[in-house]
């Protein structure tokens, strides 16, 4: 009987949070702007409606963030879960509106899902189940949401952070897609203008000259190569 009441409740939990996946991916939430801050509201109002107590930070750039915390009351562990409500652009090529979230054989289909919409409305509704539940009996969870992740993070989570710190979080956990494999370490971002210089000549000799280009594709085929990282840190190689 307890295996049964298990199951339904899960699958309550999940048919919950797959219709909040969807009401977030209707929103077209591109970059900060008035569609992404409607985006967060609509996931505020999802969790001010379980008990939850949330709070917009409005910010002079436009790119609101969320927070949303619930707390046992008692010393333990504090959490921190972590997530973007902007997407990239949907460029041509879609079949369907990609802001439609069709539901087809229990995939929902649209811009944002797995970056990262579906990692939000999972947290969300797994703050909704802790609340009141026996077993949370320690420590504390907190849920924060950005709003510029996609464009650089420097309107949004970046100054949060350069303010407030992390030092009061045990564990953080961001709700990217990663096919649940644990990865130590983190892709960096490096913007570069390069020159390759050359020498002319005549195009009688030809030989005495230096093309650049063949220099150029050398680097560029070097860049592709494995370049571990060392221990303890993991290597995600190349991302060009």
């Amino acid at each position: 009987m307890r295996g049964d009441l298990a199951g339904t409740r899960s699958e309550r939990m999940g048919n919950e949070t797959t219709r909040l996946l969807r009401d977030l991916v209707r929103f077209p939430s591109i970059g900060p702007g008035s569609e992404t801050t409607d985006a967060l509201l609509h996931l505020a109002n999802f969790l001010d409606r379980h008990g939850i107590v949330v709070s917009i930070e409005e910010r002079e750039s436009g790119a609101p963030l969320l927070l949303a915390t619930i707390d046992s009351g008692a010393p333990g562990q504090s959490v921190l879960l972590q997530g973007h409500m902007d997407v990239v652009p949907a460029d041509h090529g879609w079949d369907r509106d990609p802001f439609s979230a069709d539901l087809i054989d229990g995939t929902v289909h649209g811009r944002g899902t797995c970056d990262m919409k579906a990692g939000l409305a999972s947290f969300a509704t797994t703050l909704t189940a802790m609340v009141g539940a026996s077993d949370f009996s320690r420590g504390r969870v907190t849920l924060l949401v950005d709003t510029d992740e996609e464009t650089g993070s420097d309107a949004c989570l970046i100054p949060w952070i350069a303010k407030n710190g992390l030092e009061g979080f045990d564990v953080a956990i961001c709700g990217e897609p990663t096919g649940l494999r644990p990865f130590l370490g983190n892709r960096g971002l490096l913007w570069a203008e390069l020159t390759f210089e050359g020498k002319a000549a005549h195009a009688g000799y030809p030989s005495s000259g230096i093309n650049p280009v063949p220099s150029a594709c050398r680097f560029i085929a070097t860049l592709k190569m494995p370049d571990p990282i060392a221990a303890p840190y993991d290597s995600s190689g190349p991302t060009l």
